[in-house]
This record gives structure tokens, C-alpha cells and sequence, in this order.
């Protein structure tokens, strides 16, 4: 079965659907940019999908705001554990 045409006419192209395509496509759509969003799987989610939806950001603002007050170093011990020589401390 021939695929059908793919519209090409867009002001924001988003290549995957995981959380940071999907974030980048409504956000443009809202304001009232034309977007296509191409996923290469046949479910939406990206590897966001795989991680039951959750990011990880230590310390946001929304948590901050809600009470939970982490120590900077939980954050930074994990990074180091879980990077190894890659763990970069300026970053």
C-alpha cells in the first residue's frame, strides 16, 4: 500500500514525539504556528514513553513551590554515580 503524501508545507517541523517534541509542537501551535511532528515508531512518547512519562529536574521551581527543598548534592552525587568520568561539575 503506497504511502500517503506527506504535507511539506510548515513553519515548525518537529522530528520526534517524545516530551521536548512534544512541548516544542503546542507550544508553537499556540501560538498559531503551522507544525508537523514526525515520529519514526508508530506510538507517540519518544523514550519519554519508556520512563512512564516522568522527568527528572532536581530543585525546579514547581517543586520548590510546593515545599520540597533538596540538598544540591542529592543531585550532584547521582550524576557523579551515574556518569562516571563523564561527570562534568561545571555543568
Amino acid at each position: 500500500m503506497p504511502a500517503e503524501p506527506f504535507p511539506s508545507d510548515c513553519d515548525v517541523l518537529v522530528i520526534g514525539s517524545g516530551a521536548a517534541g512534544l512541548a516544542a509542537a503546542v507550544t508553537a501551535a499556540w501560538h498559531g504556528q503551522k507544525v508537523i511532528l514526525v515520529e519514526k515508531d508508530a506510538v507517540l512518547g519518544g523514550a519519554t514513553a519508556w520512563s512512564g512519562g516522568w522527568a527528572w529536574v532536581p530543585r525546579n521551581p514547581l517543586a520548590r513551590r510546593a515545599g520540597i527543598i533538596e540538598d544540591i548534592e542529592q543531585p550532584r552525587t547521582y550524576l557523579r554515580h551515574e556518569l562516571g568520568s563523564h561527570y562534568d561539575a561545571e555543568r
